[in-house]
């Protein structure tokens, strides 16, 4: 990618979002003062006082959409790549296209496939945006779900001949809108995932632990109706553990539309890219290889220390990087005297030599690993 290309604007579609709560806030403002309006938007309560409630989430929106805009513009634009420290020959170049680079830190680049182009990172970003941002907000439209399905507002409604008792769908849009304190943890997080727009591996978990801030307390004090012999304290615990995973696999998207499939437009990119180790027990720790544009690094190795629960390889250190088949299982022990070990079922694995450690890496695809070497080949060669 060219250094000082434009980035798609991620930052105006969370302000596009967010500037769509603004403009309901501001309707149900109107509403509470005139009763026509009120009634197309579900308001209940009319009145001066109502209405400021009203503004002040508009101004709670609005904010958050303006600071959108101000991620958007200050990094609209893609960081210029480093220099390589040496142009390949017109040996080297001869039938070699974009992905096919020169190797770096000592390991051959014969040995890895060629990258195709690839979409672009703008394509990628434009479908992993809504994503991460659904991810994000998705919290929120579940504490007002279950605020809406409470108790006391099940009691209101089944008053016979109540014509006035307001639907679910307008008890879940006032409370859509309501401002409240927790209003701010998705929007932090939706911030989040527009200002770290590299480090997207930390999209998941900051969207699943964002779900779980808002809806378990919710959960906690929500009193919605039982099922039968089921409680609601237990329904309501169920639909909120479910949005947190749902929040969790959504971000998981909009990495994999980021990063997937692996191509020289993510090398290019500063994104960082995920491999997890298959075969290693469903309890975390799960270790995953993660490559960076300067270095590898190796996480979740699960020792209890944290001096050695994470290991780096910067590129300069590589000496030797390939795929191997092996016939049977065994176990590596990435850390030198240490017990835990890394499982290593009988198949295709990428084996990384560095100065001081070698790498073991399971993976369940052949072509999997290939990509991965693929992709350490052109960031090291970049490096380098």
């Amino acid at each position: 990618m060219s250094a000082g290309r434009s980035r798609t604007g991620p930052g105006l579609v969370g302000a596009a979002i967010l500037g769509l709560f603004t403009l309901i806030c501001l309707v149900m403002a109107v509403g509470a003062l005139v009763p026509a309006v009120g009634e197309v938007m579900g308001v209940r309560d009319h009145g001066v006082g109502p209405m400021f409630g009203y503004l002040a989430g508009a101004a709670v929106w609005g904010l958050l959409a303006l600071l959108a805009v101000w991620a958007h513009l200050s990094s609209r634009r893609e960081p210029a790549p480093p220099e390589a420290a040496s142009s390949p020959t017109a040996d080297e170049a001869a039938g070699t296209d974009r992905g096919a680079r020169p190797a770096g830190g000592g390991f051959a680049a014969g040995a890895a496939m060629p990258l195709p182009d690839g979409p672009g990172l703008g394509p990628r970003r434009l479908l992993a945006t809504p994503l991460a941002l659904v991810a994000a907000v998705l919290p929120w439209f579940g504490v007002a779900g279950l605020r809406a399905w409470e108790t006391d507002w099940f009691g209101y409604t089944a008053v016979a001949g109540d014509e006035a008792a307001p639907s679910f769908t307008q008890r879940w849009l006032e409370q859509l809108v309501t401002p409240s304190p927790l209003m701010a943890v998705p929007a932090l997080v939706a911030l989040y995932v527009l200002l770290r727009r590299e480090a997207v591996t930390s999209w998941p978990p900051a969207c699943a632990l964002g779900a779980g801030i808002v809806l378990l307390p919710t959960a906690l004090l929500a009193d919605v109706p039982d099922f039968g012999p089921i409680s609601g304290k237990a329904v309501s615990y169920a639909l909120a553990l479910a949005l947190v995973g749902t929040s969790h696999v959504f971000a998981r998207l909009a990495v994999a539309a980021l990063t997937r499939p692996i191509a020289a437009d993510v090398a290019d990119s500063g994104l960082d890219v995920t491999f997890r180790l298959p075969g290693q027990g469903l309890l975390p720790p799960r270790p995953r290889l993660l490559v960076r544009q300067d270095r590898l690094v190796l996480s979740g190795i699960g020792t209890g220390r944290d001096d050695v629960d994470e290991r780096e390889m910067p590129w300069a250190n590589v000496t030797e990087a390939r795929v191997e088949t092996r016939q049977t299982a065994e176990e590596w022990t990435p850390v030198a005297g240490q017990v835990w070990t890394v499982a290593v079922p009988a198949g295709p694995v990428l084996l990384i030599r560095g100065r001081g450690s070698d790498w073991v890496l399971p993976f369940d695809d052949e072509g999997e690993a290939r990509s991965a070497l693929a992709l350490m080949t052109a960031r090291a060669g970049r490096q380098m």
